[in-house]
């Protein structure tokens, strides 16, 4: 039985000329980047090249480039962060957030009592209300914080973060959002000075796991809260992963000349998945929009099922297809998201994921739709 993996969202394929470019920093060029000997100077400048890579990509400058491990670890390094060394009072977010951003919201509510948490209103497609935004931005004269994701994980949809920026720039708040859905398949516009944070995740960008970007803008004077050496220019501390940045780089760089072309095939295959899944059943119903101006890659899809949720996905699993309940960060547990709770949904039905790659033929999207059509009860 040939597999089909359409979880792109959670992890996707580690592209061919990443893990050539980082194979010689898992072998010979080994050293610490942090030493003044050449082996070391190698893997430094290997971290630069691909921090000038990144950048260019990305279109901002290098010295606004961060490697961290995770974009868990960079969301919560500029959520935290802006407390403790910006002096931000009062954080504004959606109630639709990825949970590293959720809880270290919370953690900042539960650690700094007198910090104040405003949540934005979402419209039925998952977008925030950007009247109300304002309205909270415009309520007091406090620094602020505004951290909103751009592509959604889980549901598909697109905040409008040009629009998103030009209000906290009105309000002279601090603007972050979690672009590890769109980073490199949209322009995120990091050179109009619009938004001061930015997080981008290597192994959703055809890297491997273990390097993300931290976009800083210029003159912010963030802090890291992970204390230690000198590394990444004093900012954040620990023997940098040489190989996964070098991977992250030389992706980063891929996903620039290919752009164009996978955004068509990704629209290509979402069309063709929707269009013969509603035919198989017109009544079929999605989470937030199934519309084509949502992200390119991701279908979020309500189906009238009697199985639980991990049966539901046991029973795709074992048909050969890879999907997921939503964001992959709950440690193999089977629950239903935030996100689907958030939507209130009804009894009888259950949520699953559908995330293409460029990779993906089409071949495969219409065997997925079999499956899926096969498994339940329309």
């Amino acid at each position: 039985m040939q597999r089909i993996y359409l979880d792109h969202a959670a992890s996707t394929i580690v592209e061919k000329p990443a893990i050539e470019a980082m194979l010689a920093f898992l072998s010979d060029n080994f050293a610490n980047p942090s030493a003044l000997h050449t082996e070391g100077r190698k893997a430094k400048a290997a971290i630069e090249t691909a921090r000038k890579q990144t950048a260019y990509s990305l279109n901002c400058n290098s010295s606004e480039i961060y490697f961290c491990a995770s974009a868990t670890e960079a969301n919560n390094t500029v959520i935290k962060s802006a407390v403790h060394s910006l002096g931000v009072q009062t954080i504004i977010s959606s109630r639709l957030e990825h949970p590293c951003v959720e809880n270290s919201i919370l953690w900042v509510k539960k650690t700094f009592p007198n910090i104040q948490i405003a949540y934005v209103d979402s419209n039925e497609s998952g977008q925030i209300d950007l009247s109300h935004l304002e309205k909270l931005l415009a309520a007091d004269d406090s620094k602020k914080l505004v951290s909103i994701i751009h592509g959604h994980n889980e549901l598909g949809f697109i905040n409008p973060i040009a629009q998103i920026g030009e209000l906290c720039k009105r309000y002279k708040a601090y603007f972050h959002t979690d672009a590890v859905q769109t980073a490199l398949r949209f322009d995120l516009g990091l050179d109009t000075g619009r938004i001061h944070f930015a997080v981008a995740s290597g192994h959703k960008l055809g890297a491997v796991k273990g390097a993300a970007i931290l976009f800083v803008s210029r003159n912010i004077g963030l802090k890291s809260f992970i204390h230690g050496g000198g590394q990444e220019r004093g900012f954040r501390a620990g023997t940098e992963n040489v190989a996964a940045i070098v991977s992250l780089g030389k992706a980063c760089e891929l996903a620039i000349l290919e752009k164009e072309s996978r955004k068509e095939k990704l629209i290509q295959l979402k069309t063709i998945f929707l269009s013969e899944l509603k035919a198989k059943n017109p009544q079929l119903q999605f989470n937030g929009s199934d519309a084509l101006d949502t992200l390119p890659h991701i279908v979020s899809l309500r189906l009238p099922t009697r199985l639980a949720l991990g049966s539901l996905l046991f029973k795709l699993d074992l048909a050969g297809l890879s999907v997921s309940a939503g964001a992959a960060c709950s440690a193999g547990a089977v629950l239903a998201s935030a996100v689907t709770r958030f939507l209130d949904m009804e009894t009888g039905w259950q949520t699953i994921r559908i995330s293409f790659s460029p990779h993906n033929q089409t071949e495969e999207i219409r065997a997925a739709v079999a499956i899926i059509a096969n498994l339940l009860t329309f």
